[in-house]
């Protein structure tokens, strides 16, 4: 009766070895499942970024080629300004001194 009692704790004993074995691989390849799922889901994340930023930098680029361009534009429109308000005068001084000579 004892070794009977034995035997069935034996049996119980190693059945619960067995199912702490299994439920230790299941909750590694479930960690592992879940951490190859986060990397890919950060890889994506990380691509999505990269695209987003590559974007925003282009689109900066654009506008800061338009200003630059508004900036050139608008310096021509005063040099040009600036050209014919003074011929008039540059002609008149011209005038003036070729009077003197």
């Amino acid at each position: 009766m004892v070794e009977q009692t034995l035997a069935k704790i034996k049996e119980i004993e190693a059945k619960a070895a067995e199912l702490i074995k299994n439920a230790k691989q299941v909750a590694v390849r479930t960690v592992r499942e879940t951490t190859e799922k986060q990397v890919k889901e950060l890889e994506t994340l990380e691509q999505e970024l990269k695209a987003e930023t590559e974007k925003l930098v282009e689109t900066e680029k654009l506008k800061a080629q338009q200003e630059a361009k508004n900036i050139a534009t608008e310096a021509q429109k005063q040099i040009a300004s600036l050209k014919t308000a003074t011929t008039p005068k540059i002609a008149q001084a011209k005038k003036e001194i070729l009077k003197c000579l």
